[in-house]
């Protein structure tokens, strides 16, 4: 049934590569010494100015070139520019294999955030991709992480400086999608979300959409995340070992026997103490976690590449206090992938994945905590083609079928008990047409949901219609608007007001209540104010006309589980980057607004944060040797006061008991729910690194001084005791690592 329809799929898409043409110019562009594809590759021909970018996976295509004798330029961030001569006759199509050289000059271990623009950037509105060494430039609090990168971007806040979950321009954590390698992930974190799953090392870039996504992105009403992990060299055998305060990891990288077109790439990190998480827990955890990653590759001469790579990720606390709950985190998926040319025109992609996302409580004797457990299992399949017209118009479509199991059995505080177990299928399909008109470039398309649409009928929410416009003013500004409809089917059984998210389920939305729809509106200008000075400013509007939330507080199997509501967001963000020989500067500030309607309140959520302010600034003074500064601010979050005290009577047996001495239980008052703010918080960080060259060995020592001031800032108000509890005081971390 599966290979059925991926046939019938490609069949479909063949008559839309017959297109009037001279020749083509197509290839593939990779690293010289590793042999690694290269993303974003710039390809021109000199004579006629017009050429290609490469895609995911290295290939470009310039169509419909006239016969003749060109000069052609390959270039990437780098590396050195590539310049051959080509005589172009016909009729068969040009095929070349690029391997750019690393550049011989030294440049800086860590680069300023979004420096390098990419043809998504340059087209759509609210993206950014971040590449290896970008995601270094935030100073360590533990170890490197992906998501603590991700948090100086404008539009992006959390609530502490304790955990990286984050929150997308008013949007609810379970509104972002995570993807890694094409699968879905339910719960990229480690240790009660301080950290994520995801080993900088082992990533090649990160695309983060803050929102008005393009097709082929759905399920989810906020942002999206796609990290895509790197190849394993295929020249020699390599290697990387790391350890900190906290964590030491290992991987191995090389070609295989099967060809030399062929690598693997294996790793794996584990953590050795759980005394560094005391400062952000405030008490010792027997917190314990481990996470490996497996890929193997596979490339033809003809562009064909078979890929199967995997996850697996594991947290466990496990208290020897029998009234304490012990605690696992289990995250694993694989996936198997085919790319290549379909036809003379089109790129064709095939992704068949399956992930398992499973969190279990085991209340030994406790009675404030029992037992319970989440699940959520997916196999499915993805399928993305990329035609290439004539005057470069790209077409793209897909589909993606997926199988997801939601199991759920947990108690509230009322002690109520919910149970679910649903396997419903889902099945999208996405068409998306790319084209530039002068100064115009049009990027658009819809994404829909099979189910949604022959459930729900017709309706700009069923059918997601999306749309990018970019106008070039000059030669150095330009100016974008979007707009797109997104809708969510799938949704975490959270309550936002806990400090630290530690029991997390998923489940899908009944049918009788639809599904959770949103709609985005950006625009924005951005340009060079000079050679190495860009600004981007962006205003952005959300319109939530469907929310929904778990009923935490439902007392009564009567009681709905669910509750409905409306919400909207809005802001203005600026982002300024500047490049120097001896210095990169980065700032993003952010003014926004959030507020929801739900459940017969209407209040500011807590991630509703005003003013957000992130400033980065690396120095290079010397060869190999990078200062880097991060300094943030926010204004308060919206918080829910205590406002009294009293002993309510708990009436327990009214038949035994004499109920005329009973004191009560104490119980708090709350006044309106979230109608107040913390106190401002403001935090400087800093990180020295330093690279050692020994070839072949490459080693790095890094150092980072977190919170350098011991600001106070505010993590939360004790209610049963009153106390204030802070974020983090003054801490300190190094790294020490050694490729190979």
């Amino acid at each position: 049934m599966m290979s059925s329809r991926i046939l019938l799929f490609f069949l479909l898409a063949s008559p839309l590569s017959l297109f009037a043409q001279n020749v083509d110019i197509r290839g593939i562009v990779s690293d010289s010494v590793t042999g690694e594809r290269l993303v974003y590759a710039n390809v021109l021909l000199k004579d006629i100015h017009k050429g290609a970018t490469t895609n995911t996976q290295g290939f470009f295509l310039i169509p419909n070139v006239d016969t003749g004798y060109y000069e052609i330029h390959i270039s990437y961030v780098g590396y050195d520019t590539e310049v051959r001569f080509i005589s172009v006759s016909g009729p068969d199509p040009i095929t070349l294999h690029i391997k750019l050289k690393p550049s011989p000059v030294e440049k800086p271990e860590i680069e300023v955030i979004g420096r390098r623009s990419t043809p998504i950037t340059e087209t759509l509105s609210s993206v950014h991709v971040l590449e290896q060494t970008q995601l270094k430039m935030v100073p360590v609090t533990l170890q490197e992480d992906v998501f603590r990168s991700i948090l100086v971007l404008p539009g992006v806040i959390s609530t502490s400086d304790v955990t990286s979950h984050f929150f997308v321009r008013g949007g609810a954590s379970d509104q972002n999608l995570i993807l890694f390698d094409g699968m879905r992930v339910y719960n990229p974190y480690h240790a009660f979300g301080i950290l994520s799953i995801f080993d900088p090392n082992l990533i090649r870039s990160t695309e983060v959409y803050l929102g008005a996504f393009p097709p082929g992105f759905g399920s989810r009403l906020s942002s999206v995340v796609n990290l895509n992990s790197k190849d394993g060299r295929s020249d020699r055998l390599g290697g990387r070992a790391s350890m900190n305060f906290l964590s030491s990891s290992v991987s191995l990288e090389g070609s295989t026997w099967i060809s030399e077109n062929s690598s693997f790439l294996v790793s794996g990190r584990r953590s050795h103490t759980s005394k560094p998480f005391r400062p952000f827990l405030r008490q010792d955890v027997p917190l314990s976690f481990y996470d490996a990653f497996y890929k193997a590759t596979l490339e033809s001469w003809g562009g064909g590449r078979v890929s199967f790579r995997g996850l697996v990720s594991r947290d466990d606390v496990i208290s020897a206090n029998t009234s304490n709950p012990d605690y696992a985190w289990l995250s694993n998926g694989g996936a198997l992938s085919v790319s290549g040319l379909v036809a003379n025109r089109m790129y064709g992609e095939i992704v068949i994945f399956g992930t398992r996302y499973r969190s279990e409580r085991d209340g030994k004797s406790s009675r404030v905590n029992p037992s319970a457990y989440t699940q959520v299992r997916e196999i499915g399949v993805r399928a993305n083609a990329t035609v290439y017209g004539d005057e470069g118009e790209l077409y793209q479509y897909g589909f993606e079928s997926i199988l997801p199991t939601a199991e759920y059995d947990f108690i509230n505080r009322n002690g109520i008990r919910l149970r679910i177990h649903e396997q419903r299928p889902e099945v999208a399909s996405w068409f998306r047409y790319q084209k530039k008109a002068g100064d115009f470039t049009f990027d658009g398309g819809i994404h829909s949901d099979f189910f949604s649409f022959f459930n729900y009928g017709f309706s700009l929410s069923t059918f997601q219609p999306r749309l990018t416009v970019s106008y070039k003013l000059n030669e150095l500004w330009r100016m974008k608007i979007a707009q797109g409809w997104f809708n969510q089917t799938f949704v975490a059984l959270t309550n936002e007001d806990d400090v630290l998210s530690i029991f997390q389920g998923w489940t899908r939305i009944p049918e009788y209540l639809q599904y959770e729809s949103a709609t985005h509106s950006v625009a924005g200008v951005e340009g060079f104010l000079s050679a190495g000075l860009s600004v981007n400013v962006q205003t952005y509007f959300k319109y939530y006309d469907k929310l929904f939330a778990y009923n935490k507080d439902q007392i009564d199997i009567r009681d709905p589980q669910y509750m409905n509501g409306i919400g909207k967001s809005y802001g203005l963000e600026f982002l300024v980057r500047s490049s120097l020989r001896l210095l990169d500067i980065y700032a993003a500030y952010t003014l926004a607004s959030t507020r929801v309607d739900l459940g017969g309140y209407s209040y500011y959520p807590r991630y509703d944060r005003r003013h957000t302010l992130n400033a980065l600034a690396v120095f290079h003074p010397i060869e190999r040797l990078d200062i880097g500064f991060r300094w943030e601010l926010g204004s308060g979050l919206p918080f829910t006061q205590t406002v009294g005290y009293f002993d309510r009577l708990t009436l327990s047996d009214v038949f035994e008991e004499p109920q005329g001495n009973e004191t009560g239980a104490p119980y708090i008052v709350l006044g309106e729910k979230n109608a107040a703010r913390m106190p401002w918080f403001h935090r400087l960080d800093a990180s020295v690194s330093y690279v050692l060259l020994r070839e072949p060995v490459k080693g790095t020592v890094g150092i980072s001084l977190i919170n350098l001031y011991d600001r106070r800032n505010v993590f939360y108000f004790d209610r049963k005791t009153g106390q204030t509890i802070y974020s983090l005081p003054f801490i300190t971390s190094a790294t020490v690592s050694i490729d190979l």
